[in-house]
């Protein structure tokens, strides 16, 4: 099954996403692409099982349960309502917050870091694909979850890979990879080994919406 390719997943959803909630590290965004190849090959917007369709939904194949738990026991917190604000605008109104899950890329991708940003251990090193499935399985999957870290390696690899050389011109990046045949990467580094990775700030005159439904 062919999904979004991870360069343009990494490019114009991981990324973008990621730099709004101010949570982005070259890890980050290397873990949050991995993810979502391991977990749904970034192609399938509902869990697929033997028996047909499980509770998992998005690319990240995140359940309504770890969803809401997001929201009650961390967003919902007195310390985090700046996260919670910058998460709520990328809510589309007309549809409960957890089945956007399968409908909104950039609302799932920033769920998703948020879950990983709950992990008590920092991030691998981004070019550390083995590290970082291990960090997938143990924060993500779980340890009785169906995760291979061995078999998973590939997707993070994958994922690092992609868009290995990129120029950037404001908030935007044009992929070159495949054009030249080596040199270092002119990402900006990321605060790897800290949870907080950059500062948050919304504009003064937007107001927050409604908060989603949850149950």
């Amino acid at each position: 099954m062919t999904g979004i390719a991870p360069t343009h997943l990494k490019l114009f959803v991981v990324r973008p996403s990621l730099k709004a909630l101010g949570l982005w590290s070259e890890a980050a965004e290397n873990l949050l692409v991995g993810t979502a190849l391991a977990e749904s090959r970034a192609a399938y917007l509902r869990q697929v099982t033997s028996a047909g369709y499980g509770p998992a939904l998005g690319l990240w194949q995140m359940d309504p349960f770890t969803h809401n738990d997001c929201w009650l026991n961390f967003l919902n917190g007195s310390k985090q309502a700046t996260l919670r604000r910058v998460v709520s605008l990328m809510i589309s109104m007309n549809l409960p917050g957890v089945d956007q899950l399968a409908t909104n890329l950039r609302y799932a991708c920033a769920m998703a870091r948020i879950k990983f940003y709950r992990a008590p251990a920092a991030l691998p090193a981004a070019s550390d694909a083995a590290a970082l499935s291990q960090y997938h399985k143990r924060f993500y999957n779980t340890a009785t979850g169906a995760a291979d870290t061995t078999a998973n390696a590939t997707f993070f690899q994958e994922a690092i890979n992609a868009c290995l050389i990129c120029v950037f011109n404001g908030d935007t990046a044009m992929n070159l990879a495949g054009i030249s045949g080596g040199g270092s990467s002119n990402w900006p580094t990321g605060r790897v080994g800290s949870r907080n990775t950059g500062a948050l700030t919304v504009p003064s005159n937007i107001s927050s919406p409604t908060m989603p439904t949850r149950g």
